[in-house]
């Protein structure tokens, strides 16, 4: 997958892909067939300025980003040449939510600038508006996340992403998750995977299940999310950091903190829990080193997130082997906010039997009922179910029920999509969204 990167002091990308990506023929073969309709009047140069922007929009759904950004480019440029304002305002907004979604902030404003656009001008202008807001922690991004329509809107994805990291800072992320949830069912038909809608929507239910300490549901979620580990390797790093595996966070975050996939702001994240884990393995040097790296990623885009993210005690440590370089009022705006995930947490393992079991009293009543069902001697289920209380800590079957629902043990049903099933979807506020695993 193709991603924006860091290199020669600020953002860049790469040039575009001349062959086969996601299935999509190569641009240049593209532009080079659609060539002979275009002509050297203002109206061919507005109409070869359209079909770029969309073009670039199909691409970036294909998780083409760099190709994305080069279309958009020379759709800006033509539609300039042609006094198509609006198609360049459009291209601009589009390539200024790419770099504000990756956490190239600074190139996202550039970008917006030379859009011209307004505050409030267009749902994109102001989706990247609420992102910048809310990389500096402020509460006012809220209102740029409220966009009418949101549901209907060709950046929906990008919409449900904003709402949780909005939600995890200042909101209910339970109320979060439903909402994610429900747009997800909702736009199944543009939620294939390996588009940029579907990495978006796994990657906020991923982040939501570890903010509500659904440890077991999260790390069942990551497992079905694809290959491209990268994509993932932030809420991966956090759920192994969560759970005290402070080796296998550092390792994952320092085996793709760095590689030209990973974005801007998953690098930060990932630089700041390697610190977090050497700091926990009592690598003071190795802390500070990896903090002090991270620290001035996050100074150059101006963004207080991934301080918030990790715990409090850990960040307030780490400011302190780089001398808090952070002024007081920064500091005491990182505090006035909850922590997003859990300082701690553990992974209940069960065995195939006991996932059973359990399962089973979701629907029986009593362990009598069960062994019928299971066509199993009474002793035997006993003997399972009480294995069950015991890694749950609880002593019967209403509270193993409460315990791994909230752990997200439970299975979960198949999304219904009809109307009704919808709405149901939406108001199922414990769970995470099931979405077809096929392409």
């Amino acid at each position: 997958m193709e991603t924006l990167h860091i290199g020669g002091g600020g953002a860049r990308h790469h040039r575009p892909a001349r062959g086969r990506r996601g299935g999509g023929p190569p641009l240049r073969l593209v532009l080079r067939q659609a060539a002979p309709d275009w002509g050297p009047s203002r109206a061919s140069l507005a109409n070869r300025s359209w079909f770029e922007l969309q073009w670039a929009l199909a691409s970036h759904g294909s998780c083409r980003t760099v190709e994305a950004i080069a279309l958009l480019e020379q759709s800006a440029r033509h539609a300039r040449a042609a006094g198509a304002g609006p198609v360049a305002v459009a291209a601009r907004e589009q390539i200024a939510l790419m770099y504000a979604v990756a956490g190239y902030t600074q190139t996202a404003v550039e970008h917006l600038g030379a859009a011209g656009s307004r505050p409030r001008g267009s749902a994109v202008a102001r989706l990247i508006e609420g992102i910048l807001l809310l990389d500096r922690l402020d509460p006012r991004a809220s209102d740029c996340f409220s966009i009418p329509g949101a549901d209907d809107i060709e950046e929906w994805a990008v919409v449900a992403w904003a709402r949780t990291q909005y939600a995890m800072l200042f909101g209910d992320p339970i109320v979060a998750l439903a909402e994610v949830n429900r747009m997800a069912v909702r736009h199944l038909h543009t939620s294939r995977q390996g588009s940029a809608n579907r990495y978006l929507v796994d990657r906020a239910v991923a982040d939501l299940g570890l903010a509500l300490g659904e440890l077991d549901r999260a790390q069942r979620h990551l497992g079905e999310c694809g290959s491209l580990e990268s994509l993932f390797a932030v809420p991966r790093a956090r759920l192994a950091y969560i759970c005290g595996d402070h080796a296998k966070a550092g390792g994952i975050a320092a085996a793709h903190a760095w590689e030209p996939a990973t974005t801007l702001r998953d690098r930060i994240e990932l630089v700041m829990l390697r610190a977090a884990a050497a700091l926990a393995r009592k690598d003071a040097e190795g802390a500070r080193l990896q903090f002090s790296r991270a620290h001035r990623l996050a100074a150059e885009t101006g963004t207080l997130i991934p301080y918030t993210a990790l715990p409090r005690e850990a960040c307030d440590r780490l400011l302190d082997l780089i001398g808090n370089p952070l002024a007081p009022s920064v500091v005491e705006r990182i505090h006035e906010h909850r922590q997003p995930y859990p300082a701690r947490g553990r992974l209940i393992t069960l065995t195939p039997r006991e996932k059973v079991v359990l399962g089973a009293m979701v629907e029986h009543e009593t362990l009598a009922d069960i062994a019928e069902e299971l066509v199993l001697s009474l002793n035997t289920i006993k003997k399972q179910a009480h294995a069950v209380y015991a890694k749950l800590g609880v002593h019967d079957r209403q509270s193993a029920l409460l315990v791994a629902n909230r752990l997200g043990l439970l299975p979960d049903p198949a999304p219904d999509p009809s109307p009704a099933g919808r709405a149901e979807e939406g108001s199922r506020a414990s769970r995470l969204p099931i979405l077809p695993r096929t392409a």
